[in-house]
């Protein structure tokens, strides 16, 4: 496994293109999780398309706001946002680039598993998650009893576990997965989702007076944080559209956590791959099994289809 390939470089809107960003399995803006999750690297992407999925559904919710109350839109920092408000609100499930929940959850579904929230106790686990699992487990025992039980029968565990979950993901790719990675969904959370929730306008409307950076989500930021409690508050008080600033930082962290897990588990070569390769892919699952067990504790979260 390597650190340094580049990943293919997306075209932005208008036909310009970004440079290529270093292949690190670290997130934190949207170059880095262009990076990360494009070429054979596209489920990643797709995961983390999942786990916010929900900040489609406010974003919705905004759109829907725009027009019921006009008088609280009297500015918009970016008006272009008032154009992805209009066509949101109009074209949702009924074009390609504005998927409505429904479609999104069928792109889903087949990858992941049910979309429904998963409990510990789950007697019937589905494949990614089984293998997923038995992954963690096995990274979990690496970090917490290498010194205790041995490290190369950890190591051994570690890359059982690894080839099974990774000829899965590797048995998924296709045009479908590209389409939506490559298309689909960028379309509708950089450009218009995560457009309108970071707009200085919109906001305003829920009183807020920070917007979060332009690398929110890809990077956790509190701000975020507060603009998501506050429409999930004043737009969607019911349980399947509420995000408090704690569910909502755990499932971004569930998001780019296991985003970065599955881009190493795919890239890493069991046959070249070196211990420090496995090392790197250990931590990158240990950092994502922490990201699941964390996301235990908060309530009401959008979209909580990975509960480990």
């Amino acid at each position: 496994m390597t650190t340094t390939r580049s990943a293919s470089t997306p075209a932005t809107r208008g036909g310009s293109a970004r440079a290529p960003a270093p292949v690190t399995y670290s997130i934190n803006d949207r170059a880095s999780f262009d990076a990360n999750t494009l070429d054979a690297r596209e489920l990643a992407g797709l995961y983390a398309y999942k786990q916010l999925d929900g900040l489609i559904d406010l974003a919705e919710l905004v759109a829907r706001d725009f027009f019921a109350r006009p008088h609280l839109y009297t500015k918009l920092a970016d008006f272009a946002v008032a154009n992805e408000l209009a066509r949101l609100g109009s074209r949702l499930g009924s074009d390609e680039r504005y998927l409505s929940a429904d479609q999104r959850h069928r792109i889903y579904l087949p990858l992941f598993g049910t979309s429904a929230p998963e409990r510990m106790d789950s007697t019937r686990p589905d494949n990614f998650r089984r293998l997923r699992d038995a992954l963690l487990d096995a990274a979990v025992a690496f970090a917490e009893w290498s010194q205790a039980t041995g490290i190369p029968m950890l190591r051994e565990r570690l890359r059982t576990a690894h080839r099974p979950f990774k000829q899965y993901l590797l048995g998924l790719a296709g045009a479908s997965i590209a389409w939506s990675r490559q298309q689909g969904l960028p379309q509708l959370t950089e450009q218009v989702a995560y457009r309108i929730l970071r707009d200085q306008g919109v906001i305003a409307v829920f009183g807020l007076t920070q917007p979060p950076g332009a690398e929110w989500p890809y990077r956790e930021d509190a701000n975020g944080d507060k603009v998501v409690e506050e429409i999930s508050k004043k737009l969607g008080p019911d349980a399947t559209v509420a995000w408090s600033r704690e569910s909502f930082s755990a499932a971004q962290r569930v998001a780019l956590r296991g985003a970065e897990a599955l881009a190493a588990v795919i890239d890493f070569d069991e046959i070249s791959g070196t211990d420090e390769d496995l090392d790197r892919l250990t931590t990158r699952c240990y950092s994502w099994h922490a990201a699941l067990v964390a996301r235990k504790t908060p309530s009401a979260t959008i979209g909580d289809g990975d509960r480990r």
